[in-house]
C-alpha cells in the first residue's frame, strides 16, 4: 500500500479531533482554516468512503475506530478516538468528496508551519514534535496526486501576476476548466466552463464545504484584479482570446465592474481597434483592413468609456450599441432625399453634411443617427413620407452642428430656441 504523507510541525492535540467548531484560527488573517469542522468532516469522509489513514502525533498513534449504533431506528457508525466515545458520526459531510479531507490535511499542515508533503511512500512511521497523517493512495486520492495544481497553488511557479495574495495562474487543466483558488486552495472548479487562467485570490467568500458561496462576489473580485494587472501580455491573452468559445474571462462583468481602465489596459491596446464581437461579422471589411481586438459588448464599452479615443466597432460615443449596414440608393431614395432638398432649400434651412442610408442591424425601430460628420437615416423612413424623412435628417443635422445627444436638457432647450429665433425672424418681433 501506498500512502500521501502530510506533516507538519507541532503534535496535534486530539480534542482538535474531537470538538466540533473548535477553531483557534478564526481570528487570523493568514490562516486557511477558519470553521473548526475540517478535522472532523475530513474523517468521517475517509471512512465512510472506505479509504484508509493513519493520524500520528509525535511518536504516539491516535487510534480512530468505529460502532454502530441506532438513533430513532436509523443505523449510524459512531467514531471512536483513542477508545473514547464521542458524538461524532460517519454521516458528517454528505456532500463532501474524498479531496476535501486532503484539502483539510493540507490547509492544516501549512497554518502550523513545517508543511511537507510527500506523495507515494510506503512506510508509516511516527516523527516526535511533529503531526504526521498517512491517507491510503486509491483512486481518488491518487488522482488528486497526479493533478495536484488542479488542487492547490502552494508549489505552483506559472504564475503570471501576483499582488496582494491574490494569483493569476496558467490554466494547465487539459480541459481548460474554470478553478478558483482561495489561498492556495481550491474552491470552486466549472468543469465544462473554458478560462484562460486558473485565479487564487485571498477573499473570496466560503461556506463550511469550503467552497465559493456566491460566485456574482467572486467574478466580481476577479474582474476587479484586473484593473490591478502590470502584466500587457495578460491584458492581450484576455483581448485576444476571451471572446473566443465563450471563456469565462468573456462573461465577466466588464462594464460594472471595472471603473475607468488602468494605463496597462491602454498599452495593451496599442493601435487596435475593437469590435463589438456580437455583431463582429458587420465589420469584416473594418477587420481586413486594420488590426482589431473582438471582445464582449460590456468589455467594449469599459473601453470605449474608458479611452474615448480608441475606435470601437459597434459603439455610439455615448456606449451605446448600434450596427448598421449602408443601403445603395434607389430612385426612390433619391427622388425623396431630392425633394427633402428642394423643401429645406425653399425655407433657408442648411443640410451640412452628407446623408446615408442605412438598415439598423440592431435597433430596428431607429429611424436616424449622427455619427462620423455624417447623417445616417433608416431605409423605413422611405416608406414613412416626406415629412417624417425630413424632420430626421433635421434632427441629426443639430445634433452634428451642436454635438448634443438625444434626450437631453440641452437638445430640448436648443429646439425651442431654434422655433422661437425663426418665429422671431419671420415676424420681427424679437424677444
Amino acid at each position: 500500500m501506498k500512502y500521501l504523507l502530510i506533516e507538519n510541525k507541532g503534535e496535534i492535540d486530539v480534542n482538535g479531533l474531537i470538538l466540533m467548531g473548535g477553531s483557534t484560527k478564526r481570528d487570523s488573517k493568514t490562516s486557511i482554516g477558519f470553521f473548526g469542522s475540517g478535522n472532523k468532516y475530513a474523517i468521517a469522509t475517509l471512512i465512510n468512503r472506505g479509504i484508509g489513514f493513519k493520524i500520528f502525533s509525535g511518536e504516539n498513534e491516535i487510534v480512530i475506530t468505529t460502532k454502530d449504533v441506532t438513533f430513532r431506528d436509523k443505523h449510524f457508525k459512531q467514531i471512536f478516538i483513542d477508545g473514547k466515545e464521542t458524538s461524532l458520526t460517519t454521516d458528517m459531510g454528505p456532500l463532501w468528496e474524498e479531496w476535501y479531507a486532503i484539502r483539510e490535511w493540507v490547509s492544516n499542515s501549512i497554518d502550523e508551519g513545517g508543511s511537507n508533503i510527500v506523495p507515494n511512500i510506503e512506510s508509516v512511521n511516527a516523527k516526535a514534535g511533529c503531526t504526521r497523517i498517512y491517507v491510503e493512495v486509491t483512486g481518488a486520492i491518487e488522482d488528486v496526486i497526479n493533478k495536484w495544481d488542479n488542487y492547490f497553488t502552494f508549489d505552483r511557479t506559472d504564475i503570471h501576476f501576483e499582488k496582494n495574495g491574490n494569483k493569476i495562474l496558467s490554466n494547465n487543466n487539459q480541459d481548460e476548466d474554470m478553478i478558483l483558488f482561495r489561498k492556495g486552495i481550491r474552491c470552486y472548479h466549472a468543469k465544462g466552463t473554458k478560462s484562460l487562467y486558473h485565479y487564487d485570490m485571498t477573499n473570496f467568500q466560503i461556506n463550511e464545504s469550503r467552497v465559493i458561496e456566491d460566485t456574482w462576489n467572486a467574478n466580481l473580485q476577479v474582474t476587479k484584479f484586473y484593473n490591478e494587472i502590470t502584466d500587457i501580455q495578460v491584458i492581450q491573452n484576455i483581448l485576444k482570446n476571451a471572446y473566443k468559445d465563450d471563456k469565462y474571462e468573456n462573461r465577466l462583468n466588464w462594464y460594472y465592474g471595472l471603473g475607468i481602465l488602468s494605463q496597462t489596459w491602454k498599452e495593451a491596446i496599442g493601435d487596435h481597434r475593437i469590435v463589438v464581437g456580437d455583431y463582429g461579422g458587420h465589420f469584416q471589411t473594418e477587420q481586413n483592413t486594420h488590426p482589431c481586438y473582438i471582445v464582449s459588448t460590456d468589455l467594449a464599452k469599459r473601453i470605449k468609456g474608458s479611452f474615448p479615443n480608441v475606435v470601437v466597432y459597434g459603439l455610439l460615443d455615448g456606449g451605446e450599441v448600434c450596427v448598421m449596414n449602408k443601403v445603395e440608393q434607389t430612385q426612390r431614395h433619391k427622388f425623396l432625399l431630392t425633394e427633402c432638398g428642394k423643401f429645406f432649400s425653399e425655407c433657408q434651412y442648411s443640410i451640412d453634411y452628407p446623408i446615408e442610408v442605412v438598415e439598423f442591424i440592431n435597433k430596428s425601430e431607429q429611424l436616424g443617427l449622427a455619427k462620423d460628420s455624417t447623417i445616417y437615416v433608416s431605409n423605413k423612413l422611405f416608406n414613412m413620407g416626406k415629412r417624417e424623412l425630413a424632420v430626421t435628417i433635421m434632427e441629426e443635422n443639430e445634433h452634428l452642428k451642436t454635438n448634443y445627444k438625444d434626450c437631453t436638457r440641452a437638445f430640448q432647450q436648443h429646439w425651442i430656441n431654434l422655433f422661437i429665433s425663426e418665429k422671431e425672424e419671420r415676424f420681427g418681433y424679437f424677444l
